[in-house]
């Protein structure tokens, strides 16, 4: 499609430590992103932590 361009956005990676955001960190690239959650995600206590990625444009 002539002219059709895919809307930037970021990458955000957030840990949440027993219901508390503790770290939250925006990466243009999804590979970035991914690789910090996959660091972030290690070691983590899964009935109370979480880490997660979200993708938001940027307007």
């Amino acid at each position: 499609m002539a002219g059709h361009r895919r809307r930037a956005c970021v990458f955000i990676v957030v840990k949440v430590h027993s219901g508390i955001p503790i770290i939250a960190e925006a990466f243009r690239k999804e590979s970035d992103a991914l690789r910090r959650y996959r660091t972030l995600s290690r070691g983590i206590n899964i009935d109370y932590d979480e880490v997660d990625v979200f993708e938001s444009p940027i307007k």
